[in-house]
């Protein structure tokens, strides 16, 4: 059973639940006293790291029946984005011949990059985490997968965000997941797309492109 063989090993690796979960395992202790009694399942995470500290394979931690992608099973995170699920916003504007125009820009919202994820990765077998660098916020996205000689791994991507115009704290962490995303190839196809070009219109002394448009 799952929970007998995590605190039989812990105990003979000479640790504590409370010094691993804290130093080791980034958990509250009482975390992982509930898995190693039963009462809690032990998430990919969590098991990839006791595999690695208590030298074992997770499969020996009671993984067996737990499907995670395989790494050949990667590429399906670059495939094309549906239709139905690009969004556009008004990118840079000009002006040209007495009009006003706009280059329009084609994204994805958060959403549709965790919905991907847990599609093909599975809603256990990734996280995503920020952190500040040199005043800039950075997001880091960490997947966990399978190898061909079956052993577990994990590999991740990060990079920064940049303020919305409206809610920036929030619209910053949206967008450096979303990029992070990018690099595993979650909506890279949209940077391929080609310059979308549309004449704006004047209201109350703003300029709008127009409503729910699409190419």
């Amino acid at each position: 059973m799952i929970k007998n063989d995590i605190k039989k090993r812990i105990k003979d690796a000479g640790y504590s639940c409370k010094f691993l979960a804290q130093q080791k395992l980034n958990i509250h202790h009482t975390e992982l006293s509930n898995i190693c009694a039963g009462r809690r399942k032990p998430t990919n995470e969590v098991l990839r790291k006791l595999s690695r500290i208590l030298r074992c394979k997770m499969s020996d931690l009671g993984k067996k029946g737990v499907k995670m992608i395989q790494e050949v099973d990667l590429y399906k995170l670059n495939e094309e984005t549906p239709e139905n699920e690009r969004k556009y916003r008004v990118g840079n504007t000009f002006s040209y011949d007495g009009k006003k125009f706009a280059n329009m820009l084609c994204y994805v919202d958060a959403r549709y990059v965790q919905d991907k994820l847990d599609e093909v990765v599975g809603p256990t077998n990734w996280h995503s985490e920020f952190m500040e660098i040199k005043g800039n916020l950075f997001c880091k996205i960490t997947i966990a997968f399978q190898r061909e000689d079956g052993t577990y791994d994990t590999t991740y991507k990060m990079d920064c965000g940049v303020e919305s115009n409206v809610e920036k704290q929030k619209g910053e962490a949206s967008d450096a997941f979303k990029r992070a995303a990018v690099q595993f190839g979650i909506g890279r196809d949209l940077y391929n797309l080609p310059n979308y070009r549309v004449e704006m219109t004047e209201f109350n002394g703003k300029w709008y492109p127009p409503k729910n448009w699409k190419p």
